[in-house]
């Protein structure tokens, strides 16, 4: 009877799939069968990516996804294999719980493209919910040490990352600041922002944000300029390439030298640059991302 009025609202999902020619199902085929862009996976590589992501990754309950999360990786295994004992309590919630996380993984065996953690982030309500619902099936002593390890954990790994981030908001805060400082005599400035993630939210936030203290010199986002700026964040150590060199040639279409270049700390960079009549008319990509609309 319950499962009888589950067809209500999966009605809705099979008449839109005959009205639009099976539209939902194709995405999914499509989806499973895409690529990377830089070409096909090891085999081995991608296996053991999925592997790391089922028992590590997927779990999500650290800020780092690694070792660390083992325990409570252990946890849900024991309760897998208590589920198939058929008094044990809440057993199907629990093997509900195991058929859309073990299904989403299984899907992704068939995929070969990089599973983002957006791609699984949802699951984590869900898992902590289960993981909570263990304090009714364990020892309290066990449950509250496993408690304390997760809280502990992300706290002294968060704590950490404040403690040795040198890319917070006071060093976007002075980059906007030298900027207007250092375009008062011009009035106004066009501006780009390169982060290896491309979206650069810190920094065009800081520019933004700026602003309001300089009412004499106008900021023009994405937008060449006599005077134009571009601020650079570092590639991550283990990809070297993503420099905003090829951004700023092939983006941004500026192969000029910078006239100034002011470093701050952990990398990141602000070129200056004098653009001639010549170089203002080379558009750059009108598609590149430039506004804050996503936060």
């Amino acid at each position: 009877m319950f499962l009888s009025i589950l067809l209500i609202p999966l009605s809705t999902f099979i008449i839109f799939e005959l009205r639009h020619n099976f539209f939902q199902i194709k995405s999914l085929i499509r989806f499973l069968n895409t690529k990377q862009v830089a070409g096909e996976p090891l085999f081995k590589d991608w296996v053991l990516s999925r592997i790391y992501g089922l028992f590590l990754d997927g779990l999500s309950l650290l800020p780092l996804k690694n070792i660390y999360t083992l325990p409570a990786t252990l946890l849900l295994v024991w309760l897998f294999l208590k589920t198939k004992d058929k008094k044990a309590r809440f057993r199907k919630i629990y093997r509900l719980y195991f058929y859309f996380y073990l299904g989403f993984w299984f899907l992704m065996f068939f995929y070969k493209g990089i599973v983002w953690g957006f791609f699984y982030w949802p699951f984590l309500p869900l898992t902590l919910i289960i993981l909570s619902s263990l304090n009714s099936l364990i020892n309290k002593k066990i449950f509250l040490i496993f408690y304390l390890y997760l809280l502990l954990t992300n706290f002294f790994i968060r704590f950490n990352f404040i403690k040795n981030s040198n890319c917070g908001w006071k060093i976007y805060r002075k980059i906007a600041f030298d900027i207007y400082t250092d375009a008062l005599k011009e009035k106004e400035f066009g501006y780009y922002v390169f982060s290896p993630d491309l979206y650069s939210y810190s920094g065009r936030y800081a520019i933004t944000y700026m602003q309001n203290n300089f009412p004499k010199v106008r900021s023009f986002p994405y937008s060449k300029k006599r005077l134009t700026y571009l601020i650079i964040e570092p590639a991550p150590s283990d990809k070297p390439w993503l420099n905003g060199i090829w951004w700023k040639e092939n983006e941004v279409k500026i192969k000029s030298k910078p006239v100034k270049i002011f470093n701050y700390s952990c990398g990141i960079k602000a070129e200056k640059y004098y653009l001639t009549p010549e170089e203002i008319e080379i558009k750059s990509n009108p598609n590149l991302i430039q506004s804050t609309h996503f936060r």
